[in-house]
């Protein structure tokens, strides 16, 4: 990321034009059975805050990222538990096995895939959603580098169990060709 991107970022939330993650994405309440009912949560690219939230309503302590200074004030407007900062999130460095559970939906840097693992406890949880490379086809302006090829998430996190992993185009009104992953860092 760079200040371009913030700044991107922070006129589509600053003209109301991004409305991303006001609430929280269906693959994380739709398995609110596996998450730990204590804990630390981390909220990458939180966006308004809607998973981060939706943590906290969990009982979580909940950490959020994200590169736009307004999303981030809007956030924590909606959610004043949340623990939030602005950063680059390939600048930060968390301490190793922090997190309880990590949440990424709809941002992808590759090169935060192994730093994710070792901020993950033990028995820590994944929750991550990206656009395949499908997406492509109805949606031919996006940067190639922030798709996933179809198998490329499955085998992103050699170091975690996988609970559950699906790929493919879901949505009506707005549709979507993803990769989805739960999966639980091995208990010591």
């Amino acid at each position: 990321m760079s200040l371009i991107d913030a700044d991107r970022w922070n006129l589509r939330y600053a003209t109301n034009s991004r409305q991303t993650f006001a609430s929280a994405r269906t693959w994380l309440t739709s398995h609110v059975d596996v998450l730990p009912k204590t804990g630390l949560g981390l909220d990458i690219a939180m966006g308004l805050g809607g998973n981060g939230g939706f943590l906290l309503s969990q009982g979580l302590k909940v950490v959020g990222v994200d590169i736009a200074e307004v999303a981030v004030r809007k956030a924590l407007k909606s959610h004043p538990g949340l623990m939030v900062f602005v950063a680059d999130l390939t600048r930060v460095e968390f301490p190793v096995e922090i997190f309880d559970v990590v949440c990424n939906f709809f941002y992808l840097d590759r090169s935060l895939w192994p730093h994710i693992q070792r901020w993950m406890k033990p028995g820590g949880l994944l929750f991550y959603e990206t656009l395949l490379e499908d997406q492509h086809a109805i949606n031919p302006g996006l940067n190639p580098a922030h798709l996933l090829a179809k198998g490329e998430l499955v085998s992103a996190f050699p170091g975690l169990r996988i609970i559950e992993y699906v790929e493919g185009w879901y949505g009506e009104a707005h549709p979507r060709s993803t990769a989805r992953l739960i999966a639980r860092k091995p208990a010591n």
